[in-house]
């Protein structure tokens, strides 16, 4: 329980679109110089390949969850 609600609480704190486009952006940078590219098509294919999502992504799909199992739905 306790790990869902400090879950719930890193993830409410980032709230900004911008925000959340600078992670992402952080991480695809991050892959491109992992990966040596600098293909963005490139790096989204080795994402979809490993089933990495960006934190964009990642986030709404937490929080979706957390607002199904407490049926918050008005939120977002």
């Amino acid at each position: 329980m306790h790990s869902c609600v400090d879950l719930w609480l890193g993830m409410s704190f980032i709230t900004k679109k911008s925000d959340l486009k600078s992670l992402d952006f952080a991480v695809t940078r991050f892959l491109m110089k992992l990966f040596r590219t600098s293909n963005t098509e490139i790096i989204a294919k080795y994402q979809r390949y490993f089933g990495f999502s960006l934190p964009n992504k990642f986030i709404q799909r937490k929080r979706n969850k957390f607002a199904n199992n407490y049926n918050i739905v008005s939120l977002f």
